[in-house]
């Protein structure tokens, strides 16, 4: 640890603001000129974009199974998820971060599969991926 620190002792009429703007995904050069010789391709398609369109592609498939479930049994989803919780703190203890990626995997699991998800013996073993 230094024992001293520097500070800045500008005047506040000398310092200049800085102008914070969101974060762009850049072209690389190569990928400039590409655009300008060929136009538009794929083959530099910014990463943020590609992102983005899967994000919103996973959020409608998921809204729509949603919209498939409405009539979820959540009493025995909690149930099931106690279950597992008194199971797993049966074998040694159980923390904050154990117990909320279990409620998270079930209520996913049932959300998507419906209530045979709560009855699938081998569901542990994809919950551990």
């Amino acid at each position: 640890m230094p024992a001293k620190s520097l500070v800045n002792r500008l005047p506040p009429s000398m310092a200049t603001p800085v102008n914070v703007s969101p974060a762009e995904d850049k072209l690389p050069l190569t990928g400039k000129a590409f655009h300008l010789a060929f136009g538009q391709s794929s083959l530099f398609a910014s990463s943020f974009d590609k992102v983005q369109k899967k994000r919103e592609s996973l959020a409608m498939e998921l809204n729509g199974r949603l919209l498939e479930r409405e009539n979820i049994n959540y009493a025995k989803i909690v149930d099931s998820i106690m279950e597992r919780i008194y199971e797993i703190m049966g074998k040694g203890s159980i923390d904050c971060r154990k117990a909320s990626q279990q409620m998270a995997f079930t209520m996913l699991g049932a959300t998507i599969f419906g209530d045979a998800f709560l009855a699938w013996s081998q569901a542990s073993i994809y919950e551990e991926l």
